[in-house]
């Protein structure tokens, strides 16, 4: 039985995603070959982090008038090659680290048109919240295989760039599978360029505040998954392959709270489960406070991961019902964008308070984050809808 094109478009998202989730799980287990391999200090090799950003931002803030002008066919597929261009210099091991630094803007600039455009592609289907939760839940499961692929690799003796190569042969398939699926395009309305360049996203209050949320809630999962092993090995005498598990159960949990509570999305309303969500992500943060050793921790983890999981994509579904459709493509490119911005700066300022308070100061500062997080979440909750 052949598939539905509408289908066909929303399976080549969701397998576009398990790419994007890929290539940021496995770069974690590639630095340390890097930095031997340039011989960089921690620090320098952190820039390929900055590098990425700057790629992501420059098309996330832009993203309505790509696709006005482009289209979103075009707007997919030629940002799957940046994305292939940028990967496949890397596999080709640049002599120089200023090498990999620039190809990692191209890296970002796609990577940022596969998130934000299939996020505002997906936003505009039927039932959107709980296809926004599976894809999502895709991010997920690429995150926990880049690894995967990437330490195989290294364990066959193949060189680290090689799995940049796995990469930017997958980026090929899929820009030419987009190209083709979407002759026919079933979301993202056509938007006029002149109306993107006038009104401006971040004049909606809805999208202004949803920005700010999603800038502290992106840094918040972002701050646990980066700094959760240090604290688990260094301050909670976890053994090494067991903290290894419990981060892994963090990212289990935020995949499994998206695809498990994807349908209570549609019973209960994308509204009342974000503040569910939120709820339960501060009792697994307190559960963490209250019980500060290795087995507190262990369980406050997936827990919390568990509720943080559904909060971006459920926040996108709602974006769909509050921001005009003309609007929307560019409105969800600054959500993402700030919320990219989230995932670099508030693990810095982690990293900062840690330096100072030590490591068990991790959770006790999320649990700080959960008041502006809730601040936020109430501003864009009360927000009106935007005619």
């Amino acid at each position: 039985m052949q598939m539905s094109l509408p289908r066909q478009q929303i399976v080549l998202a969701y397998v576009a995603f398990v790419l994007i989730g890929a290539h940021d799980g496995a770069i974690g287990a590639l630095l340390p070959s890097m930095r031997a391999d340039y011989r960089l200090a921690a620090a320098i090799v952190a820039l390929l982090f900055v590098s990425q950003t700057i790629g992501y931002l420059l098309v996330s803030f832009n993203m309505g008038g790509f696709i006005a002008r482009l289209g979103i066919r075009r707007f997919l597929a030629g940002g799957t090659l940046l994305f292939t261009v940028g990967t496949g210099v890397v596999a080709l091991h640049p002599p120089q680290w200023v090498g990999v630094l620039l190809a990692g803007i191209f890296i970002g600039s796609g990577l940022a048109t596969l998130d934000a455009g299939l996020n505002a592609y997906l936003a505009s289907v039927p039932n959107n919240g709980a296809a926004l939760n599976y894809l999502h839940a895709c991010y997920g499961g690429g995150a926990l295989l880049g690894p995967l692929v990437a330490t195989g690799l290294l364990t066959l003796h193949a060189p680290w760039n090689a799995t940049y190569a796995v990469w930017a042969l997958s980026g090929v398939g899929i820009a030419l599978s987009l190209w083709s699926i979407l002759r026919v395009p079933v979301g993202v309305p056509t938007t006029d360029a002149q109306e993107v360049r006038v009104v401006a996203p971040w004049r909606l209050r809805f999208v202004a505040s949803g920005a700010l949320f999603l800038l502290v809630y992106v840094g918040l999962e972002a701050s646990l998954g980066s700094w959760g092993f240090s604290v688990l090995h260094e301050a909670r005498a976890v053994p090494l392959l067991t903290a290894g598990w419990v981060i892994s159960s963090y990212w289990g949990g935020l995949t499994l709270g998206r695809i498990i509570l994807a349908r209570r999305v549609g019973r209960v309303g994308e509204a009342r489960m974000i503040t569910e969500c939120l709820i339960g992500t501060g009792v697994g943060i307190a559960l963490a406070v209250l019980i500060p050793n290795g087995v507190g921790t262990s369980i406050a983890l997936p827990i919390i991961g568990f509720f943080l999981g559904p909060i971006f994509p459920t926040m996108i579904a709602l974006a769909s019902q509050r921001i005009p459709a003309r609007m929307l493509a560019g409105s969800i490119g600054f959500l993402t964008s700030l919320g990219i911005t989230g995932s670099a700066l508030v693990p810095w300022l982690a990293g900062n308070v840690i330096g100072r308070a030590g490591l068990g100061a991790l959770f006790p500062f999320a649990l700080v984050l959960m008041v502006p997080l809730g601040i936020g979440w109430f501003a864009a909750a009360s927000a009106p809808r935007t005619a």
